[in-house]
C-alpha cells in the first residue's frame, strides 16, 4: 500500500490490523496524527513501514518481536518520544532504520543482533550514553548517523574495525578525548563528519590510510596545531574542513599537491604568515577560507592568484594592512 505523498489526515487506523497479508505500507509525507498502533505488530509479512514526515507522536512501539520479516523503518520527521525499542535492532532481516528528527531519549540499545543492517540514521534526537561500541560489529553497516545528540565519552578504537563503513556522521555531540589512529584502518570510508563535538589533540597521520575519503570534516573542535601533510596525498579527498579548530600550519602540499581538494576551509585558526605556503599553484582548488586568521601583512593577491581555478575566496577579519592590490583582477574565476 503506497498512499505517501498525500494530504491525508487523522490517525493509522487500528483496522489496519486485517491486512495480514501486506508486505509494504507507505504512509511518509501526510499530515497523520496520533500515535504508531501496536496492531501493526499483527502484521507478520510486512517488510517495509515507512510514516515519515507526519506528525505522529507518543513512543514507538515495542513490536518488531512479531515482525521477523522487515526490511526496512522510517518514521523521521514527526514527534516521536520515549526510547528507542530494543525489539527494533533485534529483527535480523532489518537493512534500514531512520527515526530521526523526533524527540527520542534514553541509550541506543545493543545492536549486534542486526546482521544485514546497512544504514542507521537516528539524527537530531536527545539520545544519549557513550557511542555504542557494539555497533563496530556490524559487518554490512554502510551508513551510520548520530549527529545532534547528547553522546558523550569517547570514538572507541575499535571504530576501526568498520573497514565496509561508506559514511559516518557523529557531528554535534559531546565526544571527546583525541581521534583513535584506528579509524585510519576504514578504508572504504567516504566521508566523516565529526563536527562540533569536544576532540583534542593532534590530528592522527594515520587517518591517510583513508583512502576513499571524499569530505572530511572536523570542524569545531580543539584539534591542532599540525595539519598532516599526509592528508593531502588522499587520492579522493575533495573537501577538508578544519573551521574553528587550532591549526597554526597550512602544509605546502595542501595547494599544491592535493590532486582532488576543491574546498579548504580553515577559517578562525591560529594561522600566521611563517604557517602559509610560499606557492599556491592547485589546479583543483575551488573554494579556500583564511577568514578569522590575524595575517597583519600586505593582501597576498599575486600568491592566490595562481590558483587558476579559484572561485570562492573568504579572507574577512584576517587583519590585512595596506592598499588592495591592482592584481586582484587576476582571479579570473572568482565569483564570491
Amino acid at each position: 500500500m503506497n498512499v505517501a505523498d498525500n494530504v491525508l489526515t487523522g490517525v493509522i487506523p487500528t483496522e489496519i490490523a486485517v491486512l495480514t497479508t501486506m508486505i509494504s505500507i507507505f504512509l511518509s509525507r501526510n499530515q497523520l496524527e496520533g500515535i504508531i498502533p501496536t496492531e501493526i505488530g499483527q502484521l507478520a509479512s510486512l517488510q517495509v513501514f515507512h510514516v515519515s514526515s507526519n506528525l505522529l507522536t507518543g513512543a514507538i512501539p515495542d513490536l518488531f518481536a512479531d515482525l521477523p520479516a522487515l526490511t526496512s523503518f522510517e518514521a523521521s520527521l514527526n514527534f516521536l518520544s520515549g526510547t528507542l525499542p530494543p525489539s527494533l535492532f533485534e529483527v535480523a532481516s532489518l537493512e534500514s532504520v531512520d527515526v530521526s528528527v523526533n524527540g527520542l531519549t534514553g541509550r541506543i540499545p545493543a545492536l549486534d543482533q542486526l546482521a544485514a543492517i546497512k544504514r542507521i540514521d537516528l539524527n537530531t534526537n536527545s539520545l544519549s550514553g557513550t557511542f555504542p561500541e557494539n555497533i563496530t560489529a556490524l559487518a554490512t553497516l554502510q551508513a551510520l548517523n548520530l549527529t545532534i545528540n547528547g553522546l558523550t565519552g569517547t570514538i572507541p578504537t575499535v571504530i576501526g574495525n568498520m573497514v565496509n563503513l561508506l559514511d559516518l556522521s557523529i557531528s554535534d555531540n559531546f565526544l571527546s578525548a583525541t581521534i583513535p589512529t584506528e579509524m585510519g584502518l576504514m578504508v572504504a570510508l567516504r566521508n566523516l563528519i565529526i563536527e562540533r563535538n569536544f576532540l583534542t589533540g593532534a590530528i592522527p597521520t594515520e587517518l591517510a590510510g583513508m583512502t576513499s575519503l571524499v569530505t572530511f570534516r572536523l570542524s569545531g573542535n580543539g584539534l591542532g596545531p599540525d595539519l598532516p601533510v599526509e592528508l593531502a596525498s588522499l587520492p579522493k579527498l575533495r573537501e577538508l574542513d578544519c573551521t574553528g579548530c587550532m591549526i597554526a600550519t597550512l602544509p605546502t602540499e595542501f595547494v599544491n599537491d592535493a590532486p582532488s581538494l576543491q574546498v579548504l576551509k580553515l577559517g578562525n585558526n591560529f594561522l600566521t604568515p611563517p604557517g602559509l605556503p610560499v606557492e599556491w599553484t592547485s589546479e583543483s582548488l575551488e573554494t579556500l577560507d583564511l577568514s578569522g586568521n590575524l595575517f597583519g601583512i600586505a593582501f597576498p593577491a599575486s600568491d592566490l592568484a595562481q590558483l587558476a581555478n579559484l572561485k570562492n575566496l573568504l579572507l574577512a577579519s584576517c587583519g590585512f594592512s595596506g592598499t588592495l592590490p591592482t592584481d586582484i583582477v587576476s582571479f579570473a574565476a572568482l565569483g564570491e
